[in-house]
């Protein structure tokens, strides 16, 4: 009697187990689809305008620095250029024994023209009427001399917005230095912060 009474016991679990798989299996197939056609869940319109937001406020901080970083770079195309000019005034002035013919000069008589390397094919300067093939241009620059100073004057848009300056003439306000003059914000923005009593931008 007593292995009867087990047997059936182990039976009435077996049925007791069994139920209770059918009847979980039977509450699975009776959950409605909630997504019947397999969409995918879409953003709501507050997700959209955070995003939007987000973008907006990365913009508004990191393209302003962006465009400050490319235009130091151009910047430096200049200065790199003005330092050969320079070196290359100093030596004309050691040559030629005759400051004139290494400053402004003449058309055919002047730095460009009587300086011992050659930086290019010579240009008419687009700001001084009549100095036919007195200045140098680059993609961003014209390299320009007015009287004893040296200027790479930035171009865009066919317009000169800034100006770098420098001499290797002796005893002026940029001897063997190079300043930014004309546009506070661009000489700012290219790393030019201190300002001389002739306002005049120079690096620290």
């Amino acid at each position: 009697m007593e292995n009867v009474n087990i047997n059936k016991n182990k039976n009435h679990s077996r049925v007791s187990v069994s139920g209770i798989s059918s009847l979980l299996k039977m509450k699975a197939d009776e959950t409605p689809d909630t997504n019947p056609r397999g969409w995918h869940q879409a953003f709501t319109l507050i997700e959209l305008l955070v995003v939007v937001l987000i973008i907006g406020i990365l913009s508004a901080i990191a393209l302003p620095q962006y465009r400050k970083a490319v235009e130091r770079s151009r910047a430096a195309e200049g200065e790199l250029m003005l330092r050969t000019l320079r070196d290359a005034q100093a030596r004309c002035f050691l040559a030629n024994g005759e400051v004139g013919k290494c400053m402004q000069g003449e058309p055919g008589d002047n730095l460009f023209a009587n300086m011992d390397i050659s930086l290019g094919e010579l240009v008419d300067d687009p700001y001084e009427m009549g100095c036919e093939k007195c200045a140098l241009q680059s993609n961003y620059f014209v390299y320009t001399v007015d009287g004893e100073f040296i200027d790479a004057m930035r171009i865009e848009n066919g317009e000169a917005i800034y100006a770098l300056e420098t001499t290797a003439y002796p005893d002026t306000w940029c001897t063997n230095r190079i300043v930014c003059v004309w546009d506070d914000t661009y000489c700012k923005d290219i790393g030019y912060t201190q300002k001389d009593s002739h306002s005049r931008w120079l690096k620290p």
